[in-house]
């Protein structure tokens, strides 16, 4: 796939540099419709290469090895099959931090980021041991971000897949946080007795129906982490209604959301006499997150 012209000199049918390599696959990329091809042609190559985007750059007119043009077409052939990049090249960014993912995982979003910088914040000026539940926990992003920028923590983590539990305890073995977090192969909707100060969780919110119209790389990722029943809410409304129980005194419940669920989310907390409680926007001015107090 990634070849120069055939009329080109025998001697030369085998030479491909960098600029050439990302013209072509950048090209394939735009042709079959993905988002951003230039860049995603350039991540792969620095990928196959091991290189950083500086090297990139300043690398234009270097040569790949035949094995390395040959992983760069297997690789670009996966991606035109709308296999996510991130399984692709099996890493996500996520809050400064390089985590593992495989197709047993939801890939960390950078809209997830806005539950930790409010979990930050709401741990600032607590002195005690914040003990945290996090809920379908998946590649163990939340968790890890929240132990590396909070110090006293203890963290306690659940997913229903096994598969996913061992891509987080991974995560945490690789960024130093494994001594902070408890990883639990166990459904959210198994109960607990224990209580937390803080309660996080970005759940399954998607409607049933929605999910064959999702992107064609999304619907690669688990359907468990996506389906939130009929209406979206499944998850989220059994976490309000049975976790806001589970909150010491001026605990918190953070919790990511669909733009379309606040006044779903409101209704349901007025019946629950539950009042404290706020909403945050993402970058696109869309509601995202809901974080609710125990007073």
């Amino acid at each position: 796939m990634i070849r120069v012209r055939a009329n080109e000199k025998k001697s030369r049918t085998n030479i491909l540099n960098i600029a050439k390599a990302h013209q072509i696959s950048s090209n394939l990329l735009q042709k079959s419709g993905i988002e951003n091809p230039e860049l995603e042609s350039e991540l792969l190559i620095r990928y196959v290469l091991s290189i950083t985007r500086t090297e990139f750059y300043i690398s234009k007119m270097k040569q790949l090895l035949f094995s390395q043009k040959k992983q760069l077409e297997i690789l670009i052939n996966e991606r035109l099959k709308f296999k996510p990049l991130a399984y692709i090249t099996n890493h996500k960014e996520f809050y400064g931090l390089k985590l593992i993912v495989n197709a047993s995982v939801l890939i960390p979003r950078p809209e997830t980021e806005m539950l930790i910088d409010i979990a930050i914040k709401y741990a600032k000026n607590k002195n005690n041991l914040l003990r945290i539940a996090d809920l379908g926990t998946g590649s163990g992003a939340i968790s890890i971000a929240i132990a590396k920028n909070i110090e006293n923590t203890k963290i306690k983590a659940i997913d229903i897949s096994k598969d996913s539990i061992n891509i987080a305890k991974l995560n945490s073995r690789k960024h130093f946080v494994s001594d902070k977090i408890n990883f639990v192969n166990q459904s959210i909707f198994e109960p607990t007795n224990e209580l937390f100060e803080l309660i996080i969780s970005n759940p399954p919110y998607l409607k049933t129906k929605t999910l064959p119209m999702l992107q064609k790389e999304v619907q690669k990722e688990p359907e468990i982490a996506l389906n939130g029943g009929e209406d979206g809410l499944k998850f989220i409304r059994y976490i309000i209604q049975k976790y806001y129980d589970k909150l010491s005194p001026h605990g918190s419940m953070i919790i990511e959301i669909d733009p379309n669920q606040k006044d779903h989310i409101l209704s349901l907390s007025k019946t629950l006499n539950i009042y404290d409680i706020k909403f945050y926007k993402d970058l696109n001015k869309l509601t995202r997150i809901v974080q609710i107090e125990k007073n």
